[in-house]
């Protein structure tokens, strides 16, 4: 380690444990599901609640997802606050969200992507690495870990925060934008 460049000796010194983070905010991503090798998307249009599924890998893959013209897989990561993020789909203009009873839907606010940091509590994730390098849990401030089901890839909420052993609620996050 040098205190300035490298014409001095290096400091007797060890660095540990160093992270080194891309704040996501503002930044889109997909999120694919790895033990169900799909990504979550949103696919209904309703105008109240659209529901959140997974789709097959293919033809999009962690891969060529940056590249992919497929929108609905894509959310905008916005702050919500508390150390909180929203995840707001890009093509459906709706937030992501487990609610009290374990299901998974999604939430329209508006075309702008503002967010309710006071009264939204179901919208609200913390993304966290896990001790597997690369791969990341989204954890909601209503307590529940985001899954999804390799057998049907629908997606879900289970109670608590990521212990080992949950596999499916293990994420890769792509940033596209």
């Amino acid at each position: 380690m040098w205190t300035s460049d490298n014409f001095y000796a290096a400091a007797n010194a060890k660095i540990r444990n160093l992270a080194v983070y891309t704040p996501l905010l503002g930044r889109t991503i997909a999120i694919y599901a790895d033990a169900a090798r799909a990504f979550i998307f949103n696919f209904d249009n309703n105008e109240m609640e659209g529901v959140v599924s997974s789709m097959p890998a293919n033809p999009v893959t962690p891969a060529n997802v940056a590249q992919s013209g497929f929108e609905i897989i894509k959310f905008k990561v916005v702050d919500a606050g508390g150390g909180y993020v929203g995840l707001w789909n890009i093509e459906t203009k709706r937030f992501l969200r487990i609610n009290p009873d374990s299901t998974v839907t999604a939430i329209i606010l508006n075309a702008k992507c503002e967010f309710d940091k006071k009264n939204w509590k179901w919208e609200k994730f913390s993304i966290t690495e896990t001790p597997i390098k690369g791969l990341y849990t989204f954890y909601s401030l209503s307590d529940q870990t985001l899954g999804v089901k390799p057998n049907d890839n629908s997606v879900y909420g289970r109670k608590g925060k990521y212990v080992a052993g949950w596999q499916n609620q293990l994420f890769s996050i792509h940033v596209v934008a």
